[in-house]
């Protein structure tokens, strides 16, 4: 009996014990919360070194993958005039017709390499141009590829707009609806516009040293649905 009464004691006094130590902890972990919520953010020099001086080695990595990525890209046409792409789109289209036919490939009705719209009055843009010229070479190979592959048919063809073939488009319609909006408004909203500005530059800015590293590649995506068959 007193051993069973000295065992019950201890195991209680170890509850006990155990009990005020976890809430000591917890009581020292909630303090250091309430520390934490309400005291203000600042950057610590030390961090802010070692985070400019992980920007700048990945800046350069960018930049020498770039650089390497470049060594095995076609270079674009500067030079390229919308009269030369026309004219390309013509001829290339012409071929690739008679290709198909001779290889007894199927494609979409009135194909011409995902770019249907400037046959049918699409500005051609002057930025655009040395890229639709060098995407059209690409989708000109897929095509010859998928031929000589034994593909069937290509039933459905589409091309995604670089953001280049309407850029100065939507330019010209912003100035347009700007002029428009200026002209209705009179001296009212020419007072807007300048109190804007004068906000605009006391307004902090901050710049972005990620923006130093740029581009590695742009994506060009067409997708395509095609049929083939192949004998085991």
């Amino acid at each position: 009996m007193v051993i069973a009464t000295l065992a019950g004691g201890y195991l209680v006094w170890s509850s006990k014990s155990k009990y005020e130590n976890s809430k000591e902890a917890f009581d020292s972990a909630k303090s250091e919360v309430k520390a934490l919520k309400s005291s203000e953010i600042y950057p610590s020099p030390t961090h802010l070194k070692e985070k400019e001086k992980k920007v700048s080695e990945y800046v350069e990595a960018v930049t020498q993958l770039k650089a390497k990525v470049l060594e095995g890209q076609i270079p674009l046409k500067d030079a390229f005039t919308e009269q030369n792409f026309r004219k390309l789109m013509e001829e290339e289209s012409a071929a690739i017709v008679a290709m198909a036919e001779k290889e007894k490939l199927v494609l979409p009705e009135e194909f011409a390499f995902g770019m249907e719209a400037y046959n049918k009055g699409k500005q051609v843009q002057q930025g655009a141009l040395s890229r639709l010229e060098w995407e059209l070479n690409a989708i000109k190979r897929f095509v010859n590829i998928a031929a000589i592959s034994g593909v069937d048919s290509i039933d459905d063809f589409s091309r995604d707009e670089f953001k280049l073939e309407n850029e100065i488009a939507k330019k010209d319609e912003e100035e347009e609806n700007l002029s428009s909006s200026n002209r209705r408004g009179g001296r009212s909203s020419s007072r807007g516009r300048s109190s804007s500005r004068g906000r605009s530059n006391n307004a902090p800015v901050n710049a972005n040293p990620m923006k130093a590293a740029g581009k590695v590649m742009e994506t060009y995506r067409f997708t395509s649905e095609i049929t083939a068959s192949y004998e085991a």
